[in-house]
């Protein structure tokens, strides 16, 4: 693993400590933060002037680190699971009642959902395990651009292709997912160091919220070239 930059924890803890230390607006996670909190207080500007204090030498990677005795910050969420598929019999047999659902939640488009057809759900909706697949995807991807952009890598374009398997159960042993692997396909700009921006995919998925939430394996099968 490349060397990780330290930083002042010291300073960083005593930033987020003092009052009106955290960002009240709705861009606390980024360098551009105006709130009254920035005034040399809050927590993220003092993550930044860290980095611009320290010179970033080749292959070295800006991780911040959060461990400073400061309390974990709880993030809640809430959806609606709407089922819609009471063809008037409800439950009454296997075969009696569709698989389909509505994921919603509020000022959001609701996700059309159903069973895996497998199961006898409509192929055209989203299943479980297609948003449990895109959920992974989709988060690994928010770490990799954040590492990139607090480690002057330019990402340009970024499409993944991830594929997941999933063992179905024998009677014994229930059905789980045994593997997903990511496979990124990643423009980068001509002057971004290439094999820093590889290997800050291995960071980003220690730092996923979802791969850090689930049980099996994840790979990453990055393609990253720089743009012609």
């Amino acid at each position: 693993m490349p060397e990780t930059i330290e930083l002042d924890l010291d300073a960083i803890e005593a930033a987020a400590k003092a009052p009106l230390s955290f960002c009240s607006s709705d861009h606390c996670m980024c360098s551009d933060c105006s709130c009254v909190a920035a005034n040399n207080r809050c927590w993220w500007k003092a993550l930044n002037r860290e980095q611009d204090n320290r010179t970033q030498a080749m292959g070295k990677i800006f991780r911040p680190s959060f461990d400073t005795g400061v309390t974990m910050k709880e993030h809640h969420y809430a959806v609606t699971v709407n089922w819609i598929g009471n063809t008037g019999e409800g439950t009454a047999s296997y075969t009696a009642y569709q698989r389909d659902f509505n994921v919603e939640a509020p000022g959001k488009a609701p996700i059309l959902g159903s069973a895996d057809p497998a199961f006898r759900g409509d192929p055209e909706r989203w299943n479980p395990e297609d948003m449990l697949l895109a959920s992974i995807s989709a988060c690994h991807k928010l770490w990799y651009l954040h590492l990139c952009a607090v480690n002057n890598v330019n990402v340009l374009e970024y499409v993944d292709y991830p594929v997941g398997r999933m063992l179905e159960g024998d009677g014994q042993r229930k059905g789980h997912f045994k593997d997903a692997e990511l496979r990124p396909q990643v423009i980068i700009s001509s002057q971004s160091n290439l094999d820093l921006a590889r290997r800050l995919h291995d960071d980003a998925h220690h730092e996923c919220f979802i791969a850090n939430s689930v049980n099996f394996p994840i790979r990453c099968s990055a393609v990253i070239k720089h743009q012609d």
